[in-house]
Order: C-alpha cells, then sequence, then structure tokens
C-alpha cells in the first residue's frame, strides 16, 4: 500500500507521517522480540535420559517438561495437586508430547514429610536420574505465615524445600551415566537485598512480603555456590547451577496484590504480552543450564540469558555462605550417614508442650499428634504448662488422658506417645525433657513464647521448633461432650476422684506384655492418683504365651516407662507368681487400680485382705480403650498384640543378593500334626506359589523297586509290607515307629535324605517358571532343611486342641493321639527355628490374612516396593494372583507394573 501511494502521488507528496508509522511498527516488533529473550537453540537429544521437573504443572516448569518430551527424556512431573498434573499432561499431549513418558507425582514444598514421601516413591521408581529442574516456589503471600514445620511460608517453600529436595536426591544424580545436573530457577530478585539474618528469618517482626521473596532467591543461589564446591571436594559428577529466568507472564506473576484484580489484569493484558516473557521464552534459560554441552562441568554459576550473570555481593562471602549451609542443614534435619550423604532424619525425641486449652480436648489432641508424626519417629513426650494445669478441673485431666491415649492407638506405631504425669500434680518440670537433641512441639505462636518460657530458657531452646497450628475457631467448646467414661461404673467400685493426688500407696498387676496404649493409660492412672508410692506386679499371660516377652524384659519396660513420666513417684516393679502378689499382704497399700477386664480379679484381692484383717482397698476399674486402627476394631489388649504378631517376622532374614533375587524364594512350611500348616499350603498355592508336599514324595520313595523301599523291608522287616499290593503299610509302619524312638530315628535317617533329593529335583524343575517355592514338610527342622530354605513358616496350636483335632479327624484314641504329638518336636522348639509363625486357632479368615501379609511382604522384598498408596512390581510378579487380592483388598491403591 505504501508503494501504491509514492506512485499515485509521487514521492515529493509522499506523507512522512506515515514513514514514523512503518518504523514504530518495525519498532514495536523488533522490541517484542527483544522481550522474548535469548533463545536456545541446542539440539541435545534425551532419549533414555530421565529429569525431575517441580512446579511443573504450569508456567515455565510446563514448557520444560514440554521440551524435554519432545527430545525423548521420560520426566516425573512434580505438582502440588495431582488433578492439576493430570490436566497439565492433557493439554501436553495435545500439544504432541508422549504420555508414556509423562508421570505424576505429589510434591508440596509447605511441608518437609511432603518432600521426604515425594523422594520415598521416586527411588521406588527409578534407581538414576540425569538431572532435576527445582522451579516450584511462591512469589507473594499477602500475609506472615509459618508452616507446620514451624518456617516462615516463602522461605520453606522457595528455599528449605528446595535444598532438601537437592540434598535427598543426589544419590540418584550420581548414577548418571555421565553428569547429573541440578538447575535451580532463582530470580534477579536476590541482588537488591542487602541483608539475610538467618536466625531472624522466621520472626514476624523481620518479615516483609517483598523482601522475603528475595531473601529466598539470595539463599538459592548461595546454596548453589557452596554447595558445588563441597560437591567438587567430594568427587561427586554433578553440577548445580541457579538462573534467572525472566520476568514472565505466569500465575505466579499474576499473585501480585495489583494484578489480582480481574479489571486491571484486562486493563494491564497487552502491556504484560508485550513486556513480559511467556512461559516458553522463560523455560529457555533453565532448558540452557540443563542440556547445553557447552556447560559440561560448569557448576556454582548463575545464569541470565543464556550467559553468566552478575551476583549479589553476599554471594561471595563464603564465611556467609557456610553460615547458611549450616543453619539450612540443622533447619531441615539433615544429617551425614556413614557414607557421607546428607539424609532427611526424623527427630528421635520431641516434646509437645500444650499451652492452649483447646488443645486438651479430643478434636485438639488428636490433630496435634497427626501433625507431630511429622515430625518425631521415637519418642513424644507431652507435657502441659502449668498456666494451663490451672485451668483444668480433674475431671478434664482424666478426660484429656484418656482421649490422648485413644488417639494415639490409631498412630503409626513408631510413635511411642508418653504423657508426662508430674506435670498435673504440680511437683514436676514441665519442661523437663527439653534438650538441644530434642524437638520442641508447640501449639502456639513463636510471638507467644515469651507467656511461657523465660527469656533465659528462651536463649536455650532447641533449634528444631515446630509450631502446630491448631484452629481453635473450630471448636465450639459448649458444643463438646464433657463427660468421659474413665472408670467403669460398677458396685463396689470407687467413682472418678475429685482431687488429685488422693492416695499414698497404689498397687496394680497386669501382664504389660509389648506396652501399648492401654497399658499407658493404666499405668497413667494409677500415677494421677497416687501421691508417693506405686507397686506395679508382671504376671504372666495365658493367650499365646509362646510369643509373651520374658518377664525381666516387661519389667524394665514397665519402670522406665513409669520413671519417664512421673520420676516423683517411688517404684517397686515386681514379677508375680499368682494373681495377687503382695496386693493381699502389705497393709500399707491403700488403692487398687485395674482395667475393666481384671474387676472380678480386684474385688477378689480385697476378700482375701479381708480374710487376714488387713483394710480393704479403694478400687478403682479403668475403662478399655477402643482400637480405631484400619482393619483392627475393638479392645485393646496385649492378647490382640501377640496375635498381631501372628504372620509378622519374629526373627531376620537370610539378605536377598542379586543372584539370589534371580532364583526361586524357598519357603519352608513346617508345624506339628493338625496345626493347619495345609490350608496355608493350600492359599500360596492358590496366589501362584509352587507348593511341594514332602509327604508326598515321601509316599513317592516309598514305592515297590526304589532304594527306600528296599531299605524299609530290610530294616523292619516283610511285617510292614501290604500282602495284596505289596506297597509298604504306612499303618503298620507307624504304630512300629512312633512307640519306638530307636524306629522311628532309624526310619528318617533312611527316608529323609531320598525325600530332600526329590525336592530339589522338583525345584529345579519350575525354577523358570515359578519365582515363589513352598516346601510343606513336617520334619522340617528336625532333619536340618532350614539350611535349604530361605526362610521358614510355623503353624501351631495348643497341645490339647492337636488332640481334639486328631481324635476327630484321624479317630485316634486320646492316648495315641498324644504318642504321636510327643515323637514331634515341641511347640517352643518349632517357633524357635522360625521366621514366621502361624497360629490356626481362629477362623480360616484370620490365618489367610496373617498369610497374606506375609507373602506381600516377601512380594516387596524380591519384586517391589510400597510407596504412599502404590504396590510397585517388576513385571516377574505379575504371576501372582495375590496382586489381584490385594487389590481387592486395598481398592484405593495403584498397582504399577
Amino acid at each position: 500500500l505504501l508503494f501504491d501511494k509514492i506512485e499515485m502521488v509521487g514521492f515529493h507528496e509522499f506523507d512522512s507521517s506515515l514513514i514514523l508509522v512503518v518504523i514504530a511498527i518495525l519498532c514495536v516488533i523488533l522490541g517484542r522480540f527483544y522481550f522474548k529473550g535469548s533463545q536456545f537453540y541446542g539440539k541435545e537429544k534425551c532419549k533414555g535420559r530421565i529429569y525431575v521437573v517441580t512446579g511443573a504443572n504450569s508456567g515455565i516448569g510446563k514448557e520444560i517438561v514440554r521440551e524435554l518430551n519432545y527430545r525423548g527424556a521420560v520426566v516425573y512431573m512434580a505438582c502440588r495437586s495431582k488433578e492439576r498434573g493430570y490436566s497439565a499432561i492433557d493439554d501436553l499431549v495435545k500439544l504432541g508430547c508422549s504420555a508414556d513418558r509423562l508421570h505424576i507425582l505429589e510434591l508440596d514444598q509447605s511441608s518437609f514429610a511432603s518432600v521426604t514421601a515425594f523422594v520415598d516413591k521416586l527411588q521406588a521408581l527409578t534407581d538414576k536420574l540425569d538431572g532435576i529442574v527445582l522451579n516450584a516456589g511462591v512469589m507473594y503471600v499477602p500475609r506472615y505465615q509459618l508452616t507446620n514445620d514451624g518456617h516462615e511460608y516463602i522461605w520453606q517453600v522457595n528455599y528449605l524445600s528446595t535444598v532438601l529436595l537437592c540434598e535427598s536426591l543426589l544419590p540418584l544424580l550420581e548414577k548418571c551415566r555421565d553428569e547429573g545436573r541440578v538447575v535451580i530457577v532463582s530470580s534477579n530478585a536476590h541482588i537488591w537485598i542487602n541483608d539475610l539474618n538467618i536466625q531472624s528469618i522466621d520472626r514476624r517482626n523481620y518479615w516483609n512480603s517483598v523482601k522475603a521473596y528475595g531473601r529466598s532467591k539470595l539463599a538459592q543461589v548461595m546454596y548453589t555456590v557452596a554447595r558445588s564446591a563441597m560437591l567438587r571436594r567430594e568427587g561427586y559428577l554433578v553440577t548445580i547451577n541457579a538462573c534467572h529466568p525472566g520476568i514472565i507472564n505466569t500465575p505466579l506473576f499474576r499473585q501480585l496484590p495489583i494484578l489480582g484484580n480481574s479489571v486491571f489484569q484486562s486493563v494491564l493484558a497487552p502491556f504484560l504480552w508485550y513486556f513480559l516473557k511467556n512461559a516458553k521464552d522463560g523455560a529457555q534459560t533453565p532448558l540452557y543450564c540443563l542440556l547445553s554441552k557447552e556447560l559440561g562441568g560448569v557448576s556454582g554459576k548463575y545464569f541470565c540469558e543464556l550467559k553468566q550473570a552478575e551476583v549479589n555481593p553476599l554471594v561471595d562471602n563464603s564465611e556467609a555462605r557456610q553460615a547458611l549451609f549450616d543453619c539450612t542443614l540443622e533447619a531441615c534435619n539433615l544429617v551425614k550417614d556413614d557414607k557421607a550423604v546428607l539424609r532427611f532424619q526424623m527427630n528421635s525425641t520431641g516434646l509437645l508442650l500444650l499451652t492452649q486449652r483447646s488443645s486438651t480436648l479430643k478434636i485438639g489432641i488428636e490433630f496435634l499428634l497427626l501433625k507431630a508424626c511429622q515430625h518425631v519417629k521415637g519418642t513424644l513426650f507431652i507435657s502441659v504448662h502449668e498456666n494451663l494445669v490451672r485451668q483444668l478441673t480433674t475431671e478434664n485431666i482424666f478426660n484429656f488422658v484418656q482421649h490422648t491415649y485413644n488417639a494415639s492407638c490409631s498412630l503409626d506405631k513408631s510413635l511411642d506417645v508418653r504423657l508426662m504425669v508430674d506435670s498435673f500434680k504440680r511437683v514436676g518440670d514441665c519442661k523437663r525433657k527439653l534438650n538441644p537433641e530434642t524437638c520442641l512441639l508447640l501449639d502456639c505462636d513463636l510471638s507467644q513464647l515469651g507467656d511461657f518460657f523465660t527469656s533465659k530458657e528462651r536463649m536455650h531452646l532447641p533449634m528444631q521448633m515446630v509450631m502446630l497450628h491448631f484452629d481453635k475457631q473450630l471448636v465450639d467448646m459448649s458444643c463438646l461432650p464433657t463427660q468421659m467414661n474413665t472408670f467403669c461404673s460398677m458396685e463396689k467400685f470407687s467413682k472418678a476422684p475429685q482431687t488429685l493426688p488422693m492416695y499414698k500407696h497404689i498397687v496394680l498387676g497386669g501382664t504389660f506384655d509389648r506396652m501399648h496404649d492401654g497399658h499407658k493409660f493404666l499405668l497413667t492412672i494409677a500415677l494421677l492418683l497416687t501421691k508417693r508410692r506405686l507397686t506395679c506386679g508382671i504376671t504372666c499371660g495365658s493367650m499365646l504365651t509362646k510369643l509373651i516377652q520374658p518377664v525381666k524384659e516387661r519389667c524394665k519396660i514397665v519402670e522406665q516407662f513409669l520413671a519417664d513420666v512421673d520420676p516423683s513417684v517411688r517404684l517397686d516393679i515386681v514379677p508375680i507368681e499368682d494373681s495377687f502378689g503382695p496386693s493381699i499382704d502389705d497393709a500399707s497399700m491403700d488403692c487398687i487400680v485395674g482395667s475393666e477386664e481384671t474387676a472380678s480379679g480386684i474385688l477378689r484381692v480385697n476378700e482375701k485382705r479381708k480374710n487376714k484383717n488387713l483394710p480393704e482397698l479403694a478400687a478403682y476399674a479403668v475403662s478399655l480403650l477402643q482400637v480405631t486402627q484400619k482393619n483392627n476394631v475393638g479392645k485393646l489388649s496385649s492378647s490382640e498384640a501377640r496375635k498381631q504378631l501372628l504372620g509378622s517376622t519374629l526373627r531376620p532374614f537370610k539378605k536377598l543378593t542379586l543372584k539370589s533375587k534371580s532364583k526361586p524364594y524357598i519357603i519352608g512350611l513346617t508345624g506339628g500334626i493338625a496345626s493347619g500348616k495345609s490350608k496355608i499350603a493350600e492359599y500360596l498355592n492358590h496366589w501362584g506359589a509352587c507348593v511341594i508336599d514332602c509327604d508326598k514324595i515321601g509316599h513317592q520313595s516309598y514305592s515297590p523297586n526304589t532304594v527306600v523301599y528296599e531299605k524299609l523291608v530290610n530294616a523292619f522287616g516283610k511285617r510292614i509290607i501290604n500282602r495284596c499290593t505289596g506297597e509298604i503299610d504306612r499303618g503298620c509302619l507307624g504304630k512300629i515307629v512312633f512307640s519306638n524312638p530307636a524306629a522311628l530315628k532309624e526310619l528318617n535317617e533312611i527316608v529323609w535324605p531320598e525325600i530332600l533329593s526329590l525336592v530339589k529335583l522338583q525345584v529345579d524343575s519350575v525354577k523358570e517358571r515359578r519365582k515363589i517355592v513352598v516346601i510343606e514338610a513336617a520334619v522340617l527342622i528336625q532333619a536340618g532343611w532350614q539350611n535349604f530354605v530361605d526362610e521358614v513358616w510355623a503353624s501351631f496350636i495348643p497341645a490339647d486342641e492337636a488332640v481334639k483335632r486328631l481324635v476327630e479327624r484321624n479317630k485316634l484314641t486320646e492316648e495315641d493321639a498324644r504318642r504321636r504329638l510327643n515323637a514331634q518336636l515341641s511347640n517352643d522348639e518349632i517357633i524357635k527355628n522360625a521366621h514366621i509363625v502361624f497360629c490356626s486357632l481362629w477362623h480360616y479368615d484370620c490365618t489367610r490374612m496373617q498369610a497374606l501379609r506375609i507373602c506381600i511382604s516377601i512380594l516387596l522384598r524380591k519384586h517391589g516396593v510400597i510407596c504412599g498408596n502404590a504396590l510397585i512390581c517388576d513385571h516377574s510378579a505379575q504371576q501372582f494372583k495375590i496382586l489381584d487380592l490385594f487389590k481387592l483388598i486395598n481398592k484405593s491403591w495403584d498397582i504399577i507394573i
């Protein structure tokens, strides 16, 4: 049009304003290209490579994923929401990406627990990484807030979790075939920060929304330089670089307050499009740092627009870098393992200090204990601050104790909850368990510390402090029940006391086998009631006594618990042979405490004391706690705990080597006669294992014209031959050997070696087709075959039950049945040699679930792992029907082959 105009009017008549328009248009176009920034045109291929990208469901993270996928890489997309992650995959597939090489893993960087769970899942899915792009972050939050880990929100999301991820994934990066790369997406905002007070970073008075972002980005760059130098010294083939992607028009940028308004967004949209990069342009520098061959071996640098850029002067301060790194390790709870690799370590001891009334309510303590599990794996002491104790009535205290141990029942058993009793009596320091190695968990803000700690105490608080924020507005005090059935309302039993403590010398007793929350609840109530002295008798149990802990061990565990929670009380822990112990002889005792299960025994104690002219004891029967764990609902008891041991590991297995993993896994299944081992073998056969019945093989070895046949006839004479069939009469042979130990020994020496030879041949014949082989043999231990198998499973029942079954099933007399039992190994000897123990006293489904549980553990050790709500297996595991059963039972779980 311009040239047509020139021809029509002549050059001299051409309006110069049009030239200016053309120049302006060209400038706009060139300006847009300028604001796009430098582009990465490298042709590096990524086929066979594995990468992790955080913040991958939108913005530059999504664009990085797209480019890596185009180049043939497998990408694990770390997203805060699975739904948004899968939505991003749908978008990427529409753009030509391959969905087979895109995988979603949940990651919330405001939680260390989420970060460690992410790492565990990733390590289960891959044994190496070629690179990670640490892109996830937050730019602006409207107000100061702390995470559940007790750190300022922006600081943890942008910096601490980034470091924790990087350190946790270094072992995978080191296994890269050439050079593992870490790219930390930072920002030029770090250049404008002139202070970084690490000790004050989590404090409200130090917080500023804009500066908080800049400080987190400065820390990222300082960490990059510090850690890369360490990695070079330690010989790691891993590089770490940080980069500024540019100012990008993404959801992260639109978090800024002025852009949160839809009107402003509409007005500013053209300007944002023109002056800011889009997500694809912003991804260029991170991609350059991740893929460019030019950067081979380059580490500890900061890049902008595909070239090295200037950094904040603080980055060059080596002392500041080291101080930041040391504080970061402590804040992230990273410690060096025996191979000098930094790993996240849960706190082994924690002190939960309660200061708020709402924390003693059922909903409050349940929430706090659930959060505490994310920080402590070991012993968690719970102490109530003296200011709060003054607000509680005696009834409140009993309710709180019951709420606490009821809530503890449903927690991970790796957390040992112990409620400190002396603080309720105001005779002990509520903070006595606090030391530098203890993680302090609080239900209040840092700003309130002055209300509960003196200035001197605050100077010595541990570095590991966690704020467990509980929204007290959710609790309507007037709507919550106040009455709990801590004590049973029965005739001749005392009602709940009105004051604490009340009695000088309290006695109680029990098996106290495998200390559980019910025991702790009972012992805590007894401690609350006593002023000076407590006597505890430790008895023997009756149910599943083969699995009970030694009495010395139980005494030690009970004494340690009592001393931990209330050192002000004098303790007498004594083993007792009967149901009474010292309770019927000691005149100084004035109270007895027991559970509702032992109520009748408590009354018998008072009857015995009355007969001896001793004063009756005040009697309290404490309610049993209710177990609310999945697949386990009912009363909490030691018998149930021992029952849970069935189908679990009693002693270590043989260590699986790479060579042994390629062979069939051999289980030796043994047990006494009529103990139910054949039923277990039936389950295993149905689930895909090869079952070899040694009893049937023994029958084959007895066949005419075999070596065993000839040896048996020579040893026991022709009387053992059935005249009609010519075969060995096993009934006749049994009568001879079961009544004569010498004859039984001779029979075994003839038959056992031959059976083992036939078993070995059968194992060899199925080793290509079956991954698990079960050798069912009643004589497994006597014959010494346990050395041939990988683990021993034993099924047992009490002797009286076995006699009953033999009489009913085999039509034997009781005398013959007992003779057969006496010729076998005792239950004690069988259990002593077993890795796994079953008891078939209960319904078939109970034994079936025990077998299922241990089968899954074998599957995991040999063929896969459990991560979160997923069972991840290799292809060889597909032969097991157990996978279908696992999916049926755990409907919300994924099975990944």
